[in-house]
C-alpha cells in the first residue's frame, strides 16, 4: 500500500463499501452491508459494546504472527467440562487458549482459571493459558490465580 497518505485515500475510494468509528487516536473500518455483499460475505458486522474486546484479541492476534491454527471462540468439550476461549490457536509446542480480560470481575476470571485447572486434570496434552489484560494492576492477581497451569500474562501495552 506504501505510505498512511496513499492508505487513507485507497480507504477513501472504498468508502461506499466501509463504515468507519474512532477508537482512540485510531480510526477502525469495517464493512457496510453493500461491501459484505460485494465480498460475498454472509456476516455483517456491527459496532458494539464488545468491540475494545475485539479489537485486543486481533491485535494479539496480529501480536503472536497470525497463527494459521487461530480460532475465535472454539468451543472445547471434555465430558461435562466446557470451555470457550476468546481464542485458541497451536504455538507448535502447546495449544494456547487466549483469555481476553476486559471488562470481567476477578471473580468470572477465577472461574475460568478453575476451569482450566480442571481440563489440566483430565488431559494429558499440554496446554498454555495466556491472559491479555488491559489493566497492568490485575497481573499480579492473575498470575496468583494461574499457579499451576503453564500460563503467561500479557498488559495490552505489551503487545500494541
Amino acid at each position: 500500500m506504501g505510505g498512511n497518505r496513499n492508505a487513507n485515500r485507497i480507504l477513501k475510494d472504498l468508502s461506499n463499501y466501509l463504515l468507519d468509528f474512532r477508537n482512540g487516536m485510531e480510526k477502525v473500518y469495517y464493512l457496510n452491508q453493500e461491501g459484505c455483499s460485494f465480498v460475498n460475505s454472509k456476516k455483517t458486522r456491527h459496532k458494539n459494546q464488545n468491540i475494545d474486546h475485539v479489537l485486543l484479541r486481533n491485535q494479539f492476534y496480529i501480536y503472536t504472527g497470525k497463527p494459521d491454527s487461530w480460532r475465535n471462540e472454539v468451543k472445547v468439550k471434555l465430558g461435562a467440562l466446557t470451555i470457550i476461549p476468546d481464542a485458541m490457536f497451536n504455538d507448535g509446542t502447546f495449544d494456547v487458549f487466549l483469555e481476553v480480560d476486559m471488562q470481567q470481575t476477578m471473580q468470572e476470571n477465577a472461574n475460568k482459571v478453575a476451569r482450566y485447572k480442571r481440563l489440566k486434570q483430565f488431559t494429558k496434552k499440554p496446554f498454555m493459558l495466556v491472559f491479555v489484560t488491559d489493566l497492568e494492576s490485575r497481573r499480579q492477581k492473575l498470575i496468583k490465580l494461574c499457579e499451576g497451569l503453564t500460563y503467561r500474562i500479557y498488559s495490552a501495552s505489551e503487545i500494541m
